[in-house]
């Protein structure tokens, strides 16, 4: 056998045991972006509260089935602040706030009206409320206000919704 052939082969093996290390050696390595901290002390939470729970059954019944509804929206994900020189600072207010409910239009994405339940912690927060309203005024779009009950009337419900939603 030619010693060319014996070096081809020495060298084909070669790179084959040196391939397979480093694909091992990959597959423990760690990824760049898990060095996140695991012990960070969270805990699961409920999405809904039991009133939250009763309001969305509700909810449910009235509105169209070519309609969706999501809860806990983020301003921020139904409103955008227009470019100019306090962009950042208007956006702050906005990004960690939430609605309890948005009723949508899957096929075009585009928000119809929104609902906030009022309990009796928004007496406290009227300058919030007050804030909220001109947000929605501004975007053309209805906030509908419902008052916190212990059980919602779904014919009552779309009463409210029709009243506040009629173009």
């Amino acid at each position: 056998m030619p010693i060319i052939l014996i070096i081809l082969i020495i060298a084909i093996v070669i790179i084959f045991v040196i391939a397979i290390a480093i694909k091992k050696n990959k597959q423990t390595e760690e990824p760049k972006n898990s060095k996140i901290k695991l012990d960070i002390p969270v805990k699961r939470t409920r999405l809904l509260t039991n009133v939250e729970a009763s309001f969305y059954q509700a909810l449910k019944e009235v509105i169209p089935p070519q309609k969706s509804i999501t809860c806990k929206c983020r301003l921020e994900d139904i409103m955008s602040v227009e470019n100019g020189p306090q962009r950042q600072s208007f956006r702050n207010r906005i990004k960690s706030r939430h609605i309890d409910f948005v009723i949508f239009t899957p096929e075009s994405g585009y928000t119809d009206f929104a609902i906030e339940l009022d309990d009796s912690s928004h007496q406290k927060k009227q300058d919030e409320d007050e804030f909220k309203n001109s947000l929605f005024q501004k975007i053309k779009m209805p906030l509908i206000r419902i008052k916190v009950q212990a059980k919602y009337n779904p014919d009552e419900l779309k009463k409210i919704i029709d009243e506040n939603t009629a173009k």
